[in-house]
């Protein structure tokens, strides 16, 4: 596969082995992530999940558009208010930093409000700010082989390491799909979980891209976690005001994911990439 996608243009594979050797042979699902952007050659980069589709550039609306990002040099996004019955991971993280800032004394996750805080989906960072850099280093510390044990036994995965919604129709005063991201204007940017609505239990049930909620309401704990016969959903606080539609163009570019997952599952990833692939 390493050599398919370098055929791609401007993609260069970089073999995280040569770098981290250890974290490698000892790899745990999620705690690669802050390692591919520690070893990534750009000074500007964003991660990407495997699974996240986009409604817009994210090159263009992080590095030229994103005020947010112009600012702070970062950019991250809201994870869903959940498993707030999980209280004693704040009290975890407070011993294992205990000098925080103001912002982060705000934070959900922070004041034992929700178990997550950060969607590590899309992360964008500008790896020249000291700051980031240290913060990169600890987050992958804290993913390392010698200690995500205890790490994740507190949080789920990465995510607390380092504007939400939903996507597709509503079923019994519920909005169910794959998790949603708008931008600083609150206008369609990126999902997380691809085109399916439940992709570790069928690869039949697309997204039905209709609406989109932004979860603007962080006291409440309304999210349903995905189980074998239903995806995951959420039920809106105030849906006049987080439920909205989307336009033609969000429709349009919906629909073209679902034809490039049903042309890469009838050829293969090999003959898929081969279409792309410089002549």
């Amino acid at each position: 596969m390493v050599t398919a996608l370098n055929t791609l243009p401007n993609v260069k594979c970089v073999n995280l082995l040569s770098h981290f050797p250890n974290e490698l042979d000892n790899f745990a699902t999620w705690s690669l992530k802050p390692f591919s952007l520690l070893a990534a050659s750009f000074r500007n980069v964003i991660f990407i999940d495997a699974d996240v589709l986009f409604f817009k550039n994210p090159a263009t609306a992080i590095f030229k558009n994103s005020k947010i990002f112009k600012k702070y040099r970062q950019l991250f996004f809201h994870d869903r208010t959940i498993d707030r019955r999980w209280g004693a991971y704040s009290r975890w993280f407070r011993k294992a930093q205990p000098v925080l800032t103001p912002y982060a004394e705000s934070l959900r996750f922070l004041n034992g409000l929700s178990r997550h805080e950060l969607e590590s989906g899309v992360v964008a960072l500008d790896k020249g700010d000291p700051g980031i850099l240290h913060s990169l280093i600890y987050a992958c510390k804290m993913n390392s082989v010698q200690v995500r044990n205890e790490t994740y036994s507190h949080v789920h995965g990465d995510k607390e390491t380092g504007a939400v919604g939903y996507l597709d129709s509503e079923v019994e005063g519920l909005v169910c799909g794959n998790m949603f991201h708008s931008d600083e204007e609150l206008e369609p940017f990126w999902w997380n979980g691809g085109i399916l609505m439940m992709k570790h239990v069928r690869n039949d049930w697309f997204m039905r891209f209709e609406h989109v909620v932004n979860d603007l309401e962080k006291t409440k704990d309304k999210w349903v976690w995905e189980t074998d016969t239903k995806p995951n959903c959420i039920r809106p606080v105030d849906p006049q005001r987080e439920v909205s539609e989307l336009g033609g163009r969000e429709r349009q570019i919906g629909q073209l994911y679902i034809e490039m997952y049903k042309d890469l599952t009838k050829l293969g990833w090999k003959d898929y990439i081969g279409k792309y692939a410089e002549k």
